[in-house]
């Protein structure tokens, strides 16, 4: 269960980074380019994110069960975790279709 905590931290701070990036991009004028590769990293990052944390919150919640012991900490950094992630995932694929050009 910690190397699925593990990994549910580091796809989140993955995705906080490149979506930091995608924001210090707009303001530093990046390459559109360089804009829809942030925002693709920052699709994939934050979708396996959301997986992964929805795999940790249910091995967590079976194993609070097993144990009878309620790990508050941890239930909110998931549902945080996940929330995020599907926004992220969802915002960055409608401004992706967004910005996109048509040909």
């Amino acid at each position: 269960m910690r190397i699925l905590e593990g990994i549910s931290a580091f796809l989140l701070l993955l995705s906080i980074i490149a979506l930091s990036m995608y924001l210090l991009g707009n303001y530093q004028q990046f390459l559109p380019d360089s804009q829809l590769l942030l925002l693709g990293i920052l699709r994939v990052t934050s979708a396996l994110c959301a997986f992964a944390t929805v795999y940790y919150a249910g091995a967590l919640v079976v194993w609070m069960i097993s144990r009878r012991h309620i790990l508050i900490g941890r239930i909110i950094y998931a549902v945080v975790a996940v929330a995020f992630a599907v926004i992220a995932t969802l915002s960055s694929h409608l401004v992706t279709v967004i910005i996109q050009p048509v040909p």
